[in-house]
């Protein structure tokens, strides 16, 4: 049976005709304990996001329903499936990421869609042994293009380069960190992060990969790049900033000690959240970050924009965030 999040308006501070603002949409809980831990959006009416299942919008994220398409079907004959990572390359072609339990096992799942969401095609299920570890085997993936993607789960990188037909175990870190984010600004120039400050860079598709200087300790989260300037977020107000396209990083001062989960920048301006409502913004490529006011204490843990001036953020307790410009 299909559920809807019912819409609760909530609007940040005054906003002027001219002005951009947050907008909470929902704190509505789908299932229990759900948290949103990826979205996008393909126009300004329809998204999907992952949770503990695959959501859909066709309303601008007003409105959520749960997806129970038999090809990405939440229960199944052989165990639960979860969702932790949604990535498309164009308003059609898109991967999703998570893992199936079967008792107390877990095996990885990616599956396929080329029709903006409609179905589905179920594409990764045995590239590495099934494994009791609590968390999700594949935790992060991102695409170039339509061909060339990559997955990281617990210490493992995999790779595919026809756009998820076959894939293949490209590295094998340390055991004990985990991986926890991956991002590529080519087919040949690849980032992944984890846990314990660590930043492995691969400057040829994968075939190796070098560890670089973060000069930190923390557990990074999430890795994004935007033209030449990249951001590495984590715990306790971690924050490396790249401006020359990942060669080197520099850590930025923030003076917070919550978790940060993710980062977004158009041109100068830039978002970044995390744990228990936290939004930061900045206007001068991340060289300074003002805290906004908190729209809810459930983590934000995940951001998507079309553009400068349309965006959305997900996180626990299946909470949907909008920025757009108010009227």
């Amino acid at each position: 049976m299909k559920k809807y999040l019912s819409l609760i308006y909530l609007l940040l501070f005054g906003c002027s005709q001219t002005s951009n603002c947050w907008i909470l949409l929902s704190t509505s809980k789908i299932t229990d304990q759900s948290t949103i831990t990826g979205l996008v959006f393909t126009d300004r009416k329809h998204g999907l996001a992952v949770a503990d299942s695959l959501l859909e919008t066709t309303d601008g994220g007003q409105n959520w329903i749960e997806r129970e398409d038999e090809s990405i079907n939440t229960f199944t004959p052989n165990g639960s499936r979860f969702y932790t990572s949604i990535v498309f390359v164009n308003q059609t072609t898109g991967w999703i990421s998570g893992y199936q339990r079967i008792n107390n096992e877990y095996k990885p799942i990616i599956s396929h869609t080329t029709n903006g969401g409609r179905t589905w095609e179920e594409q990764l299920t045995d590239i590495f042994p099934t494994t009791s570890e609590p968390t999700p085997i594949l935790k992060n993936m991102c695409f170039f293009d339509t061909n060339n993607g990559w997955a990281i789960g617990s210490h493992l990188i995999i790779n595919t380069k026809n756009g998820g037909s076959s894939w293949k175990t490209c590295y094998k870190g340390d055991s004990g960190n985990r991986f926890l984010s991956v991002a590529c600004t080519s087919p040949e120039h690849i980032w992944v992060v984890g846990t314990n400050g660590t930043i492995l860079n691969s400057s040829n598709s994968g075939s190796t990969w070098c560890k670089q200087s973060t000069f930190t300790n923390s557990h990074l989260t999430k890795v994004k790049f935007f033209d030449s300037l990249g951001f590495v977020v984590g715990e306790k107000g971690t924050l490396l900033k790249s401006n020359d396209a990942g060669k080197t990083w520099q850590q930025h001062n923030l003076n917070i000690n919550e978790d940060l989960l993710d980062v977004y920048f158009h041109g100068e301006e830039g978002w970044v959240v995390g744990k228990n409502g936290l939004i930061l913004h900045s206007m001068d490529g991340g060289n300074h970050w003002e805290r906004h006011k908190d729209l809810t204490k459930n983590d934000i843990t995940s951001l998507f924009f079309l553009d400068s001036n349309n965006g959305w953020a997900g996180g626990s307790n299946t909470t949907i965030l909008q920025f757009s410009t108010c009227q």
